[in-house]
């Protein structure tokens, strides 16, 4: 550190070191910016806001630091156990005394033993803790009374306000909840009965939070917990298992809620069902994260996850709420289906990409570049750069229906090698018919490689309603492409009426519209803004009416005024024909 540096920090206001000091972690502030200069030494000894985070701490780092530590200056402490070598609880238990942490606000135990439990919290004064959260990784049957009665004195402190448990459930139904008790944020990480929700929450008038895990949770008995939720505005619900219409009776309860995440298997999969729901008893809801997951077992019907996906594109959920969703599913397994909220609330998600896994979102944004096929609301891509042959090759058995019926914008991307059997490929997804529009990209095409220019041919007089074909960059791929005006002609059916291209010079521009008559009007691109000055003449000799713009030209056919076969007589249209009849 330089002379000026070490001076200007020598200088700095109490109040602006102890900013600094928050931003730090403990062993920078007790080993490193303490030891800059006398004053600051001074100054942190009366540093008062430490908080201490020993999850991924080495033991010599653990022990220095606990050597250093003024037990009385730290407002928030967590413990973990990380090896079976290394226990912190014992070294803890040695280093300092009974009640030493005498200003502690918030505790946190991780994966402690259970034995250990008692031996921590005789260094603390629980009566101040606002924050206390239990994680026992080695649960003993001789401590179960043990740990319940010391949760039970915990609670009864008038200053708790958030509670976190991940503890085996008997432990759970064993505490004795005080009645009022004052938590307002409760977690339970393991699984319990619907009875003892409902037993804890009579005991919880000023609960605002609810994190717990609803696994066990099968059925939810007739009783009406409206007194008992009411009071809630934010709610977690993880690894759901229940109907929907059970799950519909736990919300309804829950009437002031403003933040709402649910996440686990099941069939919740109707966004006009939830519409209707959320629009009758969740009336102040604001934030909904959601995922949800569930297998499709239905020989009969093939899974339509373009239904899944309409049935959240209605007014309330895109322009009133502005969720916006994702439904995934893998060709090789489509009766499982994924749909999530954006962004994914998932903490822990699968990141390896499976091998053809379809994503459609209702945020056209919402794309992964890195996904074989992407969908979203404005097209759906295949990337064959993404693609294996293997993949293709295993989709060989036809299905009832194409997978994905109401797309019509097509975008194909294409790597260095021809795929094979592409195009059977993307008819188990599309229904060719009803593209409008497509465009092609990659090394491939760039490369005029004569199969695949032969394949794009034959795919789009398969596309027999494509007016609209697209031979530049596409939306997830930006390599040049540059087809010689040979090479486009021959690909482009009679059915095409409209044109964007990128090419080399004018002169292919103008072969191409000598030879393309049908189509009306096209765009061509360059790598310059192109000088049309000598081709003027020849614009107006075939009719055709064109704008320069910055590196592109767009050219239209002039319409032919064709003579009417009406004339009008006074305020009557009088039909002429060639046809007489007496």
């Amino acid at each position: 550190m330089s002379i000026n540096q070490h001076s200007l920090l020598a200088t700095l206001p109490v109040e602006i070191v102890y900013y600094i000091c928050d931003c730090l972690d403990a062993k920078t502030i007790l080993v490193s910016f303490r030891n800059i200069c006398r004053r600051l030494r001074n100054i942190i000894n009366n540093y008062d806001n430490y908080i201490l985070d020993f999850k991924k701490t080495s033991r010599s780092d653990f022990q220095l630091i606990c050597r250093l530590i003024n037990p009385q200056q730290v407002k928030s402490l967590t413990l973990c156990q990380q090896t079976t070598t290394f226990d912190q609880t014992i070294f803890f238990d040695k280093q300092f005394h009974v009640k030493d942490f005498s200003r502690l606000r918030s505790l946190t135990l991780i994966a402690i033993k259970e034995s250990r439990l008692r031996a921590v919290l005789k260094h603390i004064n629980i009566s101040l803790l606002v924050s206390f959260s239990l994680e026992i990784g080695e649960h003993k049957k001789q401590h179960d009374r043990v740990t319940a009665t010391v949760l039970t004195s915990i609670l009864t402190r008038t200053n708790l306000r958030t509670l976190a448990l991940n503890i085996e459930p008997n432990r759970i139904e064993a505490i004795e909840w005080p009645d009022p008790c004052t938590i307002e944020e409760l977690k339970i990480d393991k699984c319990i009965s619907f009875d003892s929700i409902r037993r804890i929450l009579r005991h919880l008038p000023r609960l605002r939070t609810l994190i717990i895990d609803c696994y066990s949770i099968k059925t939810i008995h007739p009783t009406n917990l409206t007194a008992y939720c009411r009071q809630l505005t934010s709610v977690s619900l993880d690894k759901l298992d229940m109907n929907i219409a059970d799950l519909e009776f736990l919300l309804q309860s829950m009437t002031s809620l403003t933040d709402l995440k649910l996440t686990g298997n099941g069939n919740y999969f109707d966004g006009h069902r939830w519409e209707k729901f959320i629009q009758t008893n969740l009336l102040g809801l604001k934030k909904f994260q959601f995922y949800f997951s569930d297998y499709q077992d239905d020989q009969l019907n093939y899974p339509d996850i373009e239904q899944i996906i309409r049935s959240f594109e209605t007014p309330f959920w895109i322009e009133l709420k502005k969720w916006f969703v994702i439904c995934e599913c893998n060709i090789n397994i489509p009766e499982w289906i994924k749909l999530y909220s954006i962004p994914n609330c998932m903490a822990k998600v699968n990141s390896k990409v499976e091998p053809i896994n379809i994503s459609i979102s209702t945020l056209s944004t919402a794309i992964d570049t890195d996904a074989p096929i992407v969908v979203n609301t404005d097209y759906i891509c295949f990337n064959f750069k993404k693609l294996a042959s293997s993949d293709i090759e295993q989709q060989r058995e036809p299905k009832p229906y194409p997978l994905l019926r109401m797309k019509n914008y097509l975008v194909l991307i294409f790597g260095s090698e021809r795929p094979v059997d592409w195009i059977p490929f993307i008819s188990l997804f599309v229904d060719l018919t009803t593209i409008t529009k497509i465009a092609l990209g990659g090394r491939l095409i760039s490369a005029a490689n004569q199969s695949i220019l032969d394949d794009i041919k034959i795919l789009l007089q398969q596309a027999c309603h494509v007016n609209l074909v697209l031979l530049r960059d596409t939306p997830l791929n930006q390599e040049s492409l540059l087809l010689t005006a040979n090479d486009i002609c021959y690909i482009i059916p009679t059915h095409i009426r409209r044109l964007r291209v990128t090419i080399k010079d004018m002169s292919e521009a103008k072969i191409i519209l000598e030879r393309l008559t049908h189509v009306s009007s096209a765009r061509f691109y360059f790598d310059h803004t192109p000088c049309c000055d000598e081709f003027h003449q020849w614009f107006e000799s075939k009719n055709l009416s064109y704008q320069i713009e910055p590196s592109s030209v767009y050219v239209c056919r002039k319409k032919i005024s064709v003579p009417s076969n009406k004339q009008n007589v006074g305020n009557k249209r009088i039909k002429l024909t060639d046809n007489h009849h007496d």
